[in-house]
This record gives structure tokens, C-alpha cells and sequence, in this order.
């Protein structure tokens, strides 16, 4: 689905995994026998399948469906595959990664058209418990030969009001929240930094989200299918 690899950012995800004892073999053997259901078609891909096919396929295990837009839209599902130090890591076929936090909430990225290294999550989190706030938080991404570039930006975040979502064919009630976030300045490149992500809440947790990756990729949907 998604087109390159960050080698330092695949670092950092086998950093995760030796604190959570998941091999990559290990992730292998599991992903193995589910590739040909989690696979979306021909370019651009799709992710359609149903409920009743990953029961089938004996799907038990956390999946998200995750949904890029650029260069053009694609979806994939996406296994989990470890957790440490609060971070929980799902993979696609293609060996690409979503990594999150707090319950949902952005961490970074693996494989995409560019990537988030990191972002602090812990803030976002905090206002969507408590239905909203203003606050700042950094995040991290790598330019030209590697090097890590933070961003600090400044975010508000208000909740909307209920919302009826449907993911993978299943209906869900949720309480929807819109985090705008505006940098401090510009970026390496001259840009200003302005994105708006939305979280919609089920139970206390992210059931589905739309969250700023880059400025290439901009945003993800992300959508947790199991449980």
C-alpha cells in the first residue's frame, strides 16, 4: 500500500519490539497466513473485507483499517504487532506501521509517502478526557539526510457533539472532537505548520480518528476494526 521505509524509523520500531518480545519472525508467521484477506486489489488499493471474512480467516487479534489519501487513496488493514513503553505498533503486508498511543492518539509513522517520527500524544489525551483544553505539544520529523526537525505547535481541543460513524459495516455512537493545532513558526522550508485532526471517542477510547502525518502525506484515517 504505502511506498518507502524510514531506516531510522524502523530502528525505532525494533527498539519497541525487543521490549515486548516479539520476534520479527515471529510477526511473520502470524501475518503470513492472513495476507491474502487483509490484501487490498489492484492499485489503488482497497481494504473490503468483512467481519465474516476475518472470523473466518480466524482474525482475533486488534486490527485497524487504515485509509491514505496521497498520492492517491488507499486503505489497508493492519495487524497488531507489539506494544511497549505505552506504544502499540500495527503492521500492513507491505510491512508499513502505524504506531499509538494514549488509546489512539498519533505516535508516528512507518512506510508512508513521508513520515512522522514522533509526536507527543500525552497532551492530546489529556484533553480529549476531559472534553477539551489548549495546549502545546512537538512533533518530530526527518528532512534532508536524516536530520530530526521539532515542531512545537499549539493546539485546541473542542468536542463537537455525538456522531453515528460506521466502521467496517458496524455501526458505532460516538463523541466527536476536533483538535486544531497551528505552528510557532516555520519549518526548515518555509511552511507553517497548520493542521486539523479529529477523534471520535466510543467508551473512553478512539474508535476512529483522522490524524496529521506530514505535509506530503497529510492526513490518515484511522479506524480500529478489532475489538
Amino acid at each position: 500500500m504505502m511506498t518507502r521505509f524510514q531506516p531510522i524509523a524502523l530502528a525505532i520500531i525494533g527498539a519497541l519490539l525487543s521490549g515486548c518480545g516479539e520476534s520479527r519472525s515471529s510477526l511473520q508467521d502470524t501475518l503470513s497466513p492472513i495476507a491474502d484477506s487483509l490484501r487490498g486489489g489492484d492499485e489503488p488499493s482497497r481494504f473490503e473485507a468483512t467481519r465474516e471474512q476475518l472470523a473466518a480467516a480466524g482474525i482475533t487479534q486488534p486490527l485497524v483499517r487504515v485509509v491514505s489519501r496521497a498520492p492517491v487513496e488507499q486503505s489497508a488493514g493492519y495487524i497488531f504487532s507489539g506494544a511497549a513503553n505505552g506504544v502499540v505498533f500495527y503492521t500492513a503486508n507491505d510491512g508499513s506501521s502505524v504506531l499509538l498511543a494514549e488509546g489512539g492518539v498519533l505516535r508516528g509513522t512507518v512506510g508512508f509517502l513521508a513520515d512522522l517520527d514522533t509526536a507527543d500524544t500525552r497532551q492530546t489525551a489529556q484533553a480529549l478526557a476531559a472534553g477539551g483544553g489548549r495546549y502545546t505539544r512537538v512533533l518530530r520529523h526527518r528532512r534532508g539526510e536524516g536530520r530530526l526537525f521539532e515542531t512545537r505547535v499549539t493546539c485546541t481541543l473542542t468536542r463537537e457533539g455525538t456522531e453515528r460513524i460506521v466502521v467496517l459495516g458496524r455501526a458505532h455512537v460516538t463523541l466527536r472532537h476536533l483538535e486544531a493545532c497551528t505552528s510557532e513558526g516555520l519549518d526548515a522550508a518555509g511552511r507553517q505548520m497548520s493542521f486539523r485532526n479529529v477523534f471520535w471517542m466510543e467508551g473512553g477510547r478512539v474508535r476512529a480518528s483522522e490524524q496529521w502525518v506530514d505535509f506530503d502525506t497529510g492526513l490518515l484515517r484511522i479506524e480500529q476494526v478489532l475489538p
